[in-house]
């Protein structure tokens, strides 16, 4: 069972994994519409934005998962998503993509995200795991760690 200074460790790990592919993502989607129709139209467009981010994000972060077991955030923090069970289908990779949407991001709607932000991060000490990989009976391990070497809660 992990202590709660390496869930702390993995936790941090886990959410700068998070903002990274978050960032990564809006950039792909931001760069192209921002050329085309320049900043003052974002402030015009923010819902949509919202709306267009967080509709998209679903089959960017599920293909990622389900291909690689990780997005870049988790490639670079050295982090992946395992199955607990056996290889991630994509059906859970579309589920788990859209828990987080839903309970770790919480649609991008303010103050919504915040709300949801901190209760994930309490349930996350209670469970040791996030309601998403719950959900999706996924965990996320080190790299060089397989779904069997994941301490059972």
């Amino acid at each position: 069972m992990p202590t709660n200074i390496e869930l702390v460790r993995i936790g941090l790990k886990r959410f700068l994994a998070r903002a990274l592919d978050n960032s990564a993502f809006g950039a792909v989607l931001l760069i192209p519409y921002v050329s085309f129709l320049g900043w003052e139209s974002v402030e015009v467009h923010e819902d949509a934005i919202i709306v267009a981010v967080t509709v998209g994000y679903v089959p960017f972060d599920a293909y990622f998962t389900y291909r690689f077991g990780r997005g870049l955030g988790k490639w670079v923090l050295n982090l992946k998503v395992v199955s607990r069970t056996c290889g991630i289908r994509f059906s859970e990779a579309c589920k788990r993509a859209i828990a987080v949407c839903a309970l770790g991001n919480g649609f991008g709607i303010d103050p919504l995200s915040r709300i949801v932000l901190l209760f994930s991060g309490i349930l996350y000490f209670k469970w040791r795991t996030t309601a998403w990989d719950e959900w999706s009976d996924t965990a996320v391990v080190r790299s060089n760690r397989e779904a069997h070497d994941f301490a059972e809660k």
